[in-house]
């Protein structure tokens, strides 16, 4: 296992999150719907990172880039759409960090943040059917099938499912 670190997301990020996305940007693809075009060059991605940002200002939004001992960026993993009852969650790992457990303890990462700095009763999270490896991921970190959500996102254009999961956070009082 490599070491990593989970690290909010901040505008001193920009030209290692631009390296990031450019370097993954077909892996991505294969596995999520495309970036906008902004998403691939500095100025686009800083006015888009400084979005992002101010979105956590507004407690809707936790960002986070995952970076390993040379402070390079592997991973994303995000929070977000929080609400009252729930907040959802997303991550993706570069395709040279695959299968060294980096998804697999981010999301366990993000699970304590929402447990310890969230009010949530339970943590969603989506993939697609084709992506099995994201599957894996969350079902080894306690989260539970709940169902398929039909033609609800577009991948190399074309309409897929999206499987929705949870995990449940064990409250004794809100």
């Amino acid at each position: 296992m490599h070491a990593f670190s989970l690290t909010p997301l901040s505008l001193d990020h920009c030209s290692a999150l631009l390296d990031f996305e450019i370097r993954n940007k077909a892996w991505f693809e294969q596995h999520i719907p495309p970036r906008p075009a902004r998403f691939f060059d500095l100025p686009g991605l800083t006015r888009a990172t400084r979005q992002s940002i101010d979105l956590q200002g507004h407690q809707t939004h936790l960002m986070f880039v995952v970076e390993n001992e040379s402070k390079q960026i592997i991973a994303r993993a995000n929070i977000h759409d929080i609400q009252d009852e729930y907040a959802e969650i997303g991550y993706r790992v570069c395709e040279k960090e695959i299968g060294k457990g980096i998804a697999t303890n981010a999301v366990m990462a993000l699970l304590e943040i929402c447990r310890s700095e969230l009010t949530v009763d339970y943590v969603l999270a989506k993939t697609t059917p084709q992506n099995i490896a994201s599957q894996k991921v969350l079902e080894r970190t306690g989260f539970l099938y709940t169902g398929k959500e039909k033609n609800s996102t577009t991948l190399n254009h074309r309409y897929h499912d999206l499987l929705h999961f949870q995990f449940p956070l064990c409250r004794t009082s809100r």
